[in-house]
This record gives structure tokens, sequence and C-alpha cells, in this order.
């Protein structure tokens, strides 16, 4: 995990601890007028459903705008906003990445969940329309939200499946 401030470090339980998973919907200003810049262990989705806003990462501002989908790493600090009069409804799909991982000798959780749990990822995913892979993206944003409010028996196998194929994803995107 890289080395942050823990001024800034974000300590909420997100979902539980059998299944550390949450979408929260959000809206900037209704809900409250920025998110203030902070980090936490978990990964952090943020996906825009309407309007526009800027999404900061290390240091890094980037604009977004309704469909676009950003996806937050480990120990990355981070900030959401809009610019005066601007209004954004996005939802954030918050989780840890030790609910995907396997045993030690498992491959998945070797050579690709721990460098992400251990703050290995160079830079956020910024996935917008008209990029490679936008289509299949937003559709695991769609069935992530379909899954969690369904919440049929076993829907939790659901979730870590569109997970781990966000993430294969992202890989191809170059995060480590």
């Amino acid at each position: 995990m890289r080395k942050m401030n823990q001024g800034y470090h974000e300590i909420k339980e997100h979902g539980k601890r059998e299944f550390p998973f949450n979408i929260y919907p959000c809206s900037i200003p209704v809900d409250f007028t920025h998110v203030a810049l902070h980090w936490h262990e978990e990964m952090e989705i943020i996906a825009v459903k309407k309007g526009n806003g800027r999404i900061t990462v290390d240091t890094v501002s980037y604009p977004v705008s309704e469909g676009d989908i950003l996806a937050v790493f480990p120990g990355q600090l981070h900030a959401i906003s809009c610019g005066r009069g601007e209004r954004m409804e996005y939802e954030n799909i918050i989780f840890r990445i030790s609910m995907l991982m396997g045993d030690n000798g498992d491959g998945c959780t070797v050579h690709f969940l721990s460098p992400l749990q251990e703050g290995q990822a160079k830079k956020p995913v910024l996935i917008q329309k008209g990029q490679p892979d936008y289509e299949v993206l937003g559709n695991v944003i769609r069935e992530l939200d379909k899954f969690s409010q369904q919440k049929g028996n076993g829907y939790q196998l659901a979730v870590k499946g569109q997970l781990f194929l966000f993430l294969y994803y992202a890989y191809g995107r170059g995060i480590l």
C-alpha cells in the first residue's frame, strides 16, 4: 500500500465484513457540495449518470460527463466536485479487492489482485464513449446495479463475476 497521509484516510466500512461491496447513488450539489480529498483501501468505480463534474486523482484532474466511468484504485488520493452552477449524478461502486482473492498460490491473486491491493496501480482508468470496450464496461456497471438491486440467491457470485470482468478490461488498459 502506498504511504499516504493518514489525515486523508477514509475508514468507513463499505458493505458487510463477509461481503465488502456497496453501491452508493450520489448527487452534487444535492447530497453534498463536493467530496473532499481522501483515500481508502477499497477500489472505487465512479459511474457518471447525469451532468458534468471533475474527479481529481493523485493531483490529476479529469473532467467527466454523463456515461463516463472512472476507476480509482486502493491508496489513490481522490476528490469529486462540480463547477459553479453544475450538477452531477453518479454512483460509487466500492469494494475491497480482498473479496476477489484466492489463497496464496492462486495465480490471479499473485499476478493481478495483490499488486492492486498493495497500491501498485500507476493511474486511474477513465472510460469514455467511443473508446474501446466502452460498451462492455458500461454493461458491467448496469449488471452490477441489477444484481445489487435484486439481491437474488447467490447474487454475490454474479457481482464478483462482473468485478473480475471489469478488472480484466482495466488490465488491458495497462494499469500496472
